[in-house]
């Protein structure tokens, strides 16, 4: 990310896990330890190592990202925050201090909770958009079928990072599927395949709005994952 600020391209990161969680955190933090995700995770005698949730808000390239759209509300709001869910001891607002540094560095910002506020932010098309949709990982893809869930999915994600981040000398965009990872962790196989096809829908959203004369687009996966079938289940019990 550095590198492509550095020389006049957008940047942004699009995940469906805490936004400091372990691959949308590795394009903009160094840490020892990849839990540290907010001041609250850091042993006492090791809180001179900024938590990412700071290094997102303070340091490069995570301050001049443009575009960061994710979960993780939790760990940019204090303990004594209106939610009552933020988990920060050291009563720091960041989302609070990233407006303020954005009208510090003279630069449009807006911050958006829900796809409602997001559709809104593309209109204005601002410099900087921060997007935490969810104060842990954001919903499966199953749930956000519920009218209660204001969360955007996987592909409106990216097709609005896409529209924000255009630019005559391009840009560069991270963005995870990350729960599919979770769901087989937990072994539910239909939320697996969900947010598998959730990923795809993006993949096809970046290649409609994109062109392939001058995008290179790259998918992959971090690694491997098996299902564990515990018990002795009956042959042909539906998995499903």
């Amino acid at each position: 990310m550095t590198h492509a600020q550095n020389a006049g391209k957008k940047t942004g990161i699009v995940s469906t896990t805490r936004i400091t969680h372990a691959t949308p955190a590795a394009a903009f933090g160094r840490s020892p330890d990849r839990n540290w995700e907010a001041d609250s995770d850091i042993p006492p005698a090791k809180r001179a190592c900024p938590d990412l949730a700071r290094q997102l808000i303070e340091n490069d390239p995570g301050k001049r990202l443009n575009v960061v759209f994710g979960g993780g509300k939790r760990n940019f709001q204090p303990r004594n925050s209106a939610s009552g869910k933020g988990r920060r001891n050291d009563a720091r607002d960041l989302i609070q201090e990233w407006l303020h540094n954005a009208v510090l560095s003279n630069v449009s910002a807006r911050y958006v909770e829900n796809k409602y506020q997001l559709k809104d932010a593309i209109a204005s098309a601002p410099d900087r958009v921060l997007g935490l949709f969810s104060e842990n990982h954001m919903e499966f893809e199953s749930e956000k079928k519920k009218p209660v869930s204001g969360e955007p999915t996987l592909a409106e994600m990216t097709e609005a990072a896409i529209e924000l981040l255009q630019n005559p000398n391009g840009f560069v965009l991270l963005v995870e599927g990350g729960r599919i990872d979770h769901a087989l962790h937990c072994t539910n196989a239909k939320r697996a395949i969900l947010e598998t096809l959730a990923l795809e829908k993006a993949i096809n959203t970046a290649l409609l709005s994109t062109n392939p004369v001058d995008t290179l687009i790259l998918v992959g996966a971090d690694h491997s994952h098996v299902m564990t079938i515990n018990g002795y289940p009956k042959r042909g019990n539906p998995i499903l």
